[in-house]
This record gives C-alpha cells, sequence and structure tokens, in this order.
C-alpha cells in the first residue's frame, strides 16, 4: 500500500488499531520462563482433579435418578405399574448432561451394540443413551421417552 501512496495518506491507525503503534516495555528471558512455569500443568493435580470431577458428577446423577424415580412413584402410584411406567419426563437434554455423557455412551458402547442386536424398533422410534449409561428410547416425533424397548402397541403421545 505504501508503494501507491507516495503523499502517507494512509490511515495506518485506523487500519491496524492505536495499540500497534505504543511502545511495550523491552521482554526478559526470565519473564518468559515464569510465564511458561506458571502455564505448565502438574498432571497429579490434573488427575486428581478429573477423578474428584467424575464421582461428583456420577453422584448428582445418581441423585437426580433417585429424585425422578422418587417423583414417578409418587405422582403414579397404582398407575406407574400399568401404562405409565417407564416413561421419562419430556423436554429438550441440557447441553452441559450431553458434554458429561460423552465419556458414558463411549463406555456404554457394548450395551447398546447388544440392544441392537434384538428385534427392530417400531417405526418412528430410535434409542439414546442417557449420561447414566443406561439405553432410553423415544419417539421422533413426539418427543415421547421411554425405559423400556417399546413395541407397535406402545403409546406415542
Amino acid at each position: 500500500m505504501a508503494a501507491e501512496c507516495p503523499n502517507g495518506s494512509v490511515p495506518w491507525k485506523a487500519i491496524y488499531g492505536e495499540g500497534e503503534f505504543v511502545l511495550r516495555p523491552p521482554l526478559f528471558e526470565s519473564q518468559i520462563r515464569a510465564a511458561k512455569a506458571a502455564r505448565r500443568v502438574d498432571p497429579v493435580r490434573l488427575e486428581a482433579a478429573a477423578r474428584d470431577y467424575a464421582r461428583a458428577r456420577v453422584a448428582a446423577l445418581e441423585e437426580a435418578e433417585r429424585r425422578q424415580r422418587e417423583m414417578g412413584a409418587a405422582a403414579g402410584g397404582a398407575e406407574a405399574a400399568g401404562a405409565g411406567a417407564g416413561v421419562v419426563a419430556a423436554g429438550p437434554v441440557p447441553s452441559s448432561m450431553v458434554a458429561a455423557a460423552a465419556p458414558v455412551a463411549a463406555a456404554a458402547a457394548p450395551a447398546a451394540a447388544a440392544a441392537a442386536d434384538g428385534p427392530p424398533l417400531p417405526a418412528g422410534w430410535a434409542s439414546a443413551t442417557a449420561p447414566s449409561g443406561k439405553t432410553y428410547y423415544y419417539h421422533t416425533q413426539t418427543q415421547k421417552r421411554v425405559w423400556r424397548r417399546p413395541t407397535a402397541e406402545t403409546p406415542t403421545s
């Protein structure tokens, strides 16, 4: 651009910003080493933190399942033993649960493969794996979710 502009009217500060034309203090090798050391990760502490997080996550998921079972038992009573048994509340799955489910889903792949060996699902039904590793089934149009493998007679609403 400078070759095309002999009179110096190029707005360099507007193009690159004011910060590019400010002098910065010198950086010394000791400062660079200190910054690298601060960013270095201790693998032992990282592994311990990951283990603690995994334990807390499993405990939270177990607690959520326990609450869901209690709510189902309280809401249904005798009805839970009938047609309403195994129904999971419909609605979107939070993205935090989807992210947490990735390692569990990988570990549950053999169980999913075993479930796939059974008879094919009725039209409109699909299977998925919950964060706990358990397989559940959902109707693709109504988003109804059930824990038990659906049959052609399973209601979709």
